[in-house]
């Protein structure tokens, strides 16, 4: 009877091994994502009431703030019956706070703010409108408006520093659906002395990536305030609210780099095409 021989890979390592390893790597790496929260209406919010149910297994609910409305205006592709949150009259804050500290990026490896906006091209007496904010300190939000060009330059924002986060910006026009994902990536970094947290910072618009290096203070967690969305994190009261429409908005934690994930991956497939032509 003859016997199959598990083949190896040049390191010495066989493919049931190799595909072990990689099997192995991505489920370490996907057990540090997690949701922080994941807000869709009208199952989150219906219009009615305060409270906003979080759809994420992490169950962070918020609270409206002032009064925000539902709109149908949703982007192209939504399923039927999906809603907006209007953010003219007011926002929400989550509930609980110090959800997105530093210690709790680094053990993740990042974070990542995702939503969709529309923005109606009015503005606010600020002149700045936040989508989503956390303490006040790192932030999606819109500013330098000029409603009467019909302009405004969209921004990820770190520290509340002009310095940091400067050329995470993009000018956006009233009226327009944008996909926003603004991401951390710690690249392995661990929390500093002063508890600071350098990165890489990404903002993603419609598939448009801009990339800068960063270092994100504590500041925030300090503060230990809400994660707001459509308003500012901070204030009981509807305070530098964004105007216009917000579609699924979601915080989250990332996993760290998976570049050993990918190398044996990319090393696996490769030899599983090699011995599948050589059969």
């Amino acid at each position: 009877m003859n016997r199959l021989t598990p083949r190896t890979c040049p390191l010495g390592m066989s493919l049931l091994a190799l595909a072990a390893l990689s099997l192995g790597l991505l489920t370490a790496s996907a057990a540090h994502a997690a949701p922080i929260f994941s807000y869709q209406f009208p199952a989150s919010w219906n219009g009615t009431g305060t409270t906003i149910t979080d759809q994420s297994p992490a169950g962070h609910n918020a609270t409206t703030t002032g009064a925000p409305v539902l709109t149908s205006n949703v982007p192209s592709g939504a399923p039927a019956g999906a809603q907006s949150f209007n953010s003219v009259g007011g926002g929400s804050r989550t509930t609980n706070t110090a959800l997105l500290t530093n210690a709790t990026i680094a053990a993740a490896g990042g974070f990542r703010f995702d939503v969709s906006i529309n923005w109606d091209g009015t503005d606010n007496t600020f002149h700045s409108g936040k989508i989503i904010d956390y303490a006040g300190t790192e932030y999606l939000q819109i500013q330098a408006v000029d409603a009467g060009a019909g302009t405004a330059t969209l921004r990820f924002g770190f520290n509340d520093d002009p310095t940091m986060g400067a050329t995470l910006v993009t000018p956006i026009v009233p009226h327009t659906w944008y996909h926003v994902i603004g991401t951390f990536n710690t690249q392995g970094n661990a929390v500093a002395g002063d508890g600071s947290l350098s990165g890489v910072a990404k903002l993603d618009v419609n598939g448009n990536t801009i990339t800068e290096n960063v270092t994100k203070t504590n500041a925030g967690d300090n503060l230990n305030r809400r994660i707001g969305v459509g308003n500012f994190s901070a204030s009981s009261g509807k305070l530098i609210e964004f105007h216009g429409d917000i579609y699924n908005p979601s915080v989250s934690t990332i996993p760290e780099p998976a570049t050993g994930l990918l190398a044996a991956s990319s090393m696996l497939l490769s030899l599983l095409a090699a011995r599948r032509r050589s059969s």
